[in-house]
């Protein structure tokens, strides 16, 4: 788990909902900054 956290993979074999849920927030975040 820690691994995950500290360097997330795109191409994890385990789908995470957690690792979802923050990769959906960071993209979020991504696109306000850009705007």
């Amino acid at each position: 788990m820690e691994v995950l956290l500290k360097e997330p993979s795109e191409h994890s074999h385990v789908p995470d909902p957690d690792r979802l849920h923050l990769i959906r927030l960071k993209n979020e975040i991504k696109s306000r900054g850009a705007s």
